[in-house]
């Protein structure tokens, strides 16, 4: 755990299962993936918000998702259908319902964290697989996960009853650097 002063760089708020509440295929569908693309592991999670915080301490942004925490309610995710994207962080991934408290809960984590998610419109969603693959092998990768893990996948829910910060250096794309620094419980 990094010190009280430590500043975080790049963190990210997650939104993630309890083995409880976790999908029965989520995490056989990202192993196939990472083995079969010799991809880097990574948990499960619904990215909230991820943040450049070149000055903020641990402390800070620690006080910052407490805070969130604090007057946000348990909600659910649900994913609907795999897809792909144009970057290493969204390479495959399945789509998250953009409920209002889905929603809700990026609104309330941007406005503690005093950040706006630049001109892009938020897209909740679970990544499976962070690569730079082709467009031909994203296609390939969102068929397998739709053939063999959709029925497990698609249409399922989560509750998602506390949000994790993470310290998430995004120029380091073998993920070593990347842990959870902090946990707080939704009591909205």
């Amino acid at each position: 755990m990094e010190g009280k002063g430590d500043e975080l760089g790049w963190c990210s708020v997650w939104a993630q299962p309890s083995s409880v509440e976790e999908p029965p295929g989520l995490r056989p569908a990202m192993l196939h993936l990472r083995t079969l693309f010799q991809a880097p592991a990574f948990e499960p999670h619904v990215t909230v918000l991820g943040v450049g915080t070149q000055k903020l301490s641990l402390e800070q942004a620690s006080l910052s998702l407490r805070a969130a925490c604090r007057s946000l309610p348990p909600f659910t995710c649900r994913l609907t259908r795999p897809s792909c994207g144009n970057t290493f962080y969204q390479c495959v991934y399945m789509l998250v319902d953009p409920s209002h408290e889905v929603l809700q809960a990026n609104k309330l984590v941007q406005g503690v964290f005093e950040t706006q998610q630049s001109n892009q419109v938020y897209m909740p969603h679970m990544s499976l697989l962070y690569a730079d693959l082709t467009a031909d092998d994203k296609e390939k990768a969102r068929l397998l996960v739709e053939e063999n893990y959709g029925s497990q996948l698609c249409e399922t829910e989560f509750l998602v009853s506390s949000l994790s910060l993470y310290s998430t250096d995004i120029n380091d794309k073998a993920l070593t650097s990347w842990k959870k620094v902090a946990e707080f419980p939704l009591e909205g």
